[in-house]
């Protein structure tokens, strides 16, 4: 009797340590998702106001026409902690073309020429690589975490009449650390874009 008493006090024990162990790993998951969950960044675009994988150039009179892109970006926040780090780091996204193939023109290029450059959360460089700051309105501290969205719009022509392919392709970015910015962030495509380009007629 004492043995199988003995023996059921040893299994409950063993049962009770497992629970224990189960909610605690259970615990730890819930805390490093809330505070250290990475911030995922999803990307679709839009092609003369369709959801497209293929813009297509083809010259009309030695001419192409130049077709407006908008970029959706669908942002999920990530845990406070890498939200507090990834704010005060700039995080930002950089989505570009080979620019020797494609020009990139902003939607209200001009209205950028008035504004003072600090201001500004999206940016055009010298490489033809168009610049999002992700976070630049987003507040800290808020109870809800819902995922929130924005829209790039732009423009995009080949440089010149020829044969050439290429494609869209992106970079996270930060002001201060790249590295850990990478490290703290996902980002997929909810559709890649290609760019197709036929010669002279």
């Amino acid at each position: 009797m004492k043995k199988t008493v003995l023996s059921a006090l040893i299994a409950l024990l063993l049962g009770l340590i497992q629970v224990i162990i189960w909610l605690l790993n259970k615990l730890f998951i819930w805390w490093l998702s809330k505070y250290f969950k990475k911030l995922l960044i999803e990307l679709e675009f839009r092609v003369d106001g369709r959801v497209s994988k293929m813009a297509k150039f083809e010259p009309k009179g030695k001419k192409y026409t130049e077709k407006k892109v908008n970029v959706k970006l669908m942002i999920t926040p990530a845990g406070k902690f890498s939200m507090y780090i990834l704010k005060h780091l700039d995080i930002g996204i950089d989505i570009f073309f080979n620019p020797q193939i494609l020009d990139i023109t902003l939607e209200n290029d001009s209205a950028w020429l008035g504004e003072n450059p600090s201001s500004v959360d999206v940016k055009l460089d010298e490489k033809q690589s168009l610049g999002v700051l992700l976070l630049r309105d987003y507040k800290l501290g808020g109870i809800k975490t819902e995922p929130f969205e924005r829209t790039v719009p732009f423009f995009i022509m080949p440089r010149r009449l020829a044969y050439a392919t290429t494609s869209v392709n992106f970079k996270i970015n930060s002001y201060w650390m790249n590295k850990i910015s990478r490290k703290m962030c996902s980002v997929s495509w909810k559709n890649e874009l290609n760019v197709s380009c036929k010669g002279e007629e």
